[in-house]
This record gives structure tokens, C-alpha cells and sequence, in this order.
């Protein structure tokens, strides 16, 4: 498996919990689902910043980089908000 679908493998997590913690009236439940959404988001940050990024610097110039931040930032002003919060 790779690096792309372990990311998105990590979203479709944080959205599932994000879910279950919508419908949890159960005090106990909600505070279950808290620290796993937590350690999940914990773990997908570490990733990115201690495997992903450091990859991609690697792999191109500054201007590529600047690009690329550009495109990013670009496609997030298109995105649902939905789709942001996961």
C-alpha cells in the first residue's frame, strides 16, 4: 500500500469518527471517540510532517514548491467545507 491511500485511508477514519461522535449521547462514548479522532489526527500529522513533506521538499526546486503551495491553496478555496473539517 501506499503513501496516497494511507492518507486517504486516515481521512475516511476522521470522517467516520466524526460521525459516530455526532450521534453519541453517551457521555463515556463521546469521550472514546474523542481520543481515538485525536490520536488519529495525531498520527496523519506526524505523518505527513515527519514522511510526506520532507519527501516532497526532496523531490523539488523552490519554485515547484511555491507552486505547488499555490495549487493548494487555490483548490481549498473550491472545496465543500465538509470537505475541509476531515
Amino acid at each position: 500500500r501506499g503513501m496516497i491511500q494511507d492518507a486517504y485511508d486516515e481521512h475516511q477514519e476522521v470522517k467516520s469518527l466524526l460521525e459516530e461522535i455526532e450521534g453519541t449521547g453517551n457521555d463515556s462514548e463521546l469521550e472514546d471517540r474523542l481520543g481515538e479522532l485525536m490520536a488519529c489526527v495525531e498520527h496523519h500529522v506526524r505523518e505527513e510532517e515527519d514522511e510526506l513533506f520532507p519527501r516532497i521538499e526532496k523531490a523539488c526546486d523552490t519554485v515547484e514548491l511555491m507552486q505547488l503551495g499555490a495549487q493548494l491553496l487555490e483548490a481549498k478555496k473550491s472545496m465543500p467545507s465538509e470537505v475541509l473539517a476531515a
